[in-house]
Parts: structure tokens; C-alpha cells; sequence
């Protein structure tokens, strides 16, 4: 059975994800698999140019500034702040796609104190409110250049008692 989940994990994401389960994820004791994958390749709707990408300083959680390739881009751009947080938005370009949009939310905490503010509250009311808020200014945007991959487990979300009270 891992074997065959793998596979297909391969298939749909283009050999991008090969390993979703190992042969110890499932025993006898297993009665159900629930996967879901989801595999974005994209450019950015206006992408950052290569020749201004260049080492520069990131700050990291615990303090310390390490040297890290940075992509840069300088334009109008969606932007909130409030003295503690600035939010942009940058849109992503969807192949074979007209309608969808998908976009990427740079949250930039002013100090490592609100990292910890901004985790705990962030949410999609919040979101929503940054956004209905923001301004189209002149922004200049430096970003790690970087690729992100996370492994997420629903064992503990499906453990916990369901309301379905607020279904319509």
C-alpha cells in the first residue's frame, strides 16, 4: 500500500513529491489512509529579476544575521502597516489558468517580540482586514530566494470532537 500511495504521489506532482508515507505510517492496526497532496510550480505574475538578486542580511528568529541570497524587486504594491507588522502581496502566475489567482503573503513582523503576537492571531479575518486596509505604494521588496516544502499530519485535527452546528 505505501508503495502504491508513493507512486501515485509522484505521478500527480511530476516526481516532485516521491515519499508522502513510509512503511511504518501504516500496520495492521490502519483502516484508512487520507492523503492530500498539493504541488505549486510557479513564476511570479511579475517576476523578480535575476541580475538584482544578491547576498544581504536576514535576520533570523533567535537574533542573529546570516548572509542569504536576496531577490528584489522595487514598485507599486499592495502594502500594510501599522507600525508592528507590514503585509505585501505579490500574485503568483497560474498556467492554463484565467480566473485563478493564487498569491503569496509576505508577513514581515517589526521585531522578533511580534513574531510571536502575529503567529498566535493570524487568521483569515485578520487577513482579511490587513488587506481592506493596505495601500498601493512605492515599495521596495527584498525576499529570500528559497523553496518551501512542509509535511503536515491531520491525525490530531481528526481526533478532536467535530460541531457541525454552523452547517447550513
Amino acid at each position: 500500500a505505501c508503495d502504491s500511495i508513493n507512486n501515485w504521489a509522484a505521478k500527480m506532482t511530476q516526481g516532485r513529491i516521491n515519499k508522502l508515507l513510509e512503511p511504518a505510517n501504516i500496520n495492521d492496526a490502519t483502516k484508512l489512509v487520507l492523503l492530500s497532496s498539493i504541488y505549486i510550480k510557479s513564476d511570479w505574475l511579475e517576476p523578480f529579476e535575476a541580475h538584482k538578486t544578491a547576498d544581504a542580511p536576514f535576520k533570523t528568529l533567535n537574533g542573529p544575521e546570516k548572509s542569504v541570497p536576496m531577490m528584489q524587486q522595487t514598485k507599486n504594491m499592495n502594502l500594510f502597516d501599522d507600525g508592528s507588522v507590514q503585509v505585501v502581496w505579490r500574485d503568483l502566475a497560474l498556467k492554463n489558468s484565467t480566473d485563478a489567482r493564487l498569491e503569496v503573503l509576505f508577513v514581515v513582523p517589526q521585531n522578533n517580540d511580534a513574531l510571536k503576537t502575529v503567529a498566535e492571531t493570524l487568521s483569515s479575518v485578520q487577513l482579511d482586514a490587513w488587506q481592506k486596509e493596505a495601500k498601493t505604494q512605492y515599495v521596495q521588496l527584498f525576499v529570500p530566494k528559497c523553496s518551501v516544502r512542509q509535511r503536515l499530519s491531520v491525525k490530531k485535527p481528526l481526533q478532536e470532537p467535530v460541531s457541525y452546528t454552523h452547517l447550513t
